[in-house]
């Protein structure tokens, strides 16, 4: 923990960059790098369970059940590995996101 937190320290004062915007840019490329592997995960997911074709359009649903349903059945292991998850990011908080008004016709972008 306290070589982590050097080493942070460390590349903060040596960048000569903001150590804020340090941890913004490190935090944002992290999402992306996780959404990248979500994505890489969901297409290997379709290979194993042999979805193709036009049942590909059902995979994004089929896989937020799957989350969904651990959510609410897993709620304890699910809070453990976001805690260790927390532990292990210290990025700076994200801003709230104003809820936007839309119609039910149009999806709402995710967070990330």
């Amino acid at each position: 923990m306290v070589a982590r937190e050097l080493s942070g320290d460390l590349l903060d004062m040596t960048s000569g960059a903001d150590p804020q915007r340090v941890k913004e840019v490190r935090r944002d490329h992290l999402q992306e790098v996780l959404v990248k592997q979500i994505i890489g995960n969901a297409a290997t997911l379709s290979v194993v369970g042999d979805v193709r074709g036009d049942q590909l359009e059902a995979l994004p649903d089929a896989l937020a059940v799957t989350v969904d349903r651990f959510i609410r059945e897993e709620r304890a292991r699910f809070e453990e590995k976001r805690a260790r998850a927390v532990a292990r990011y210290d990025f700076i908080e994200r801003p709230v996101y104003e809820k936007r008004q839309r119609s039910s016709a149009v999806q709402e972008e995710p967070p990330f």
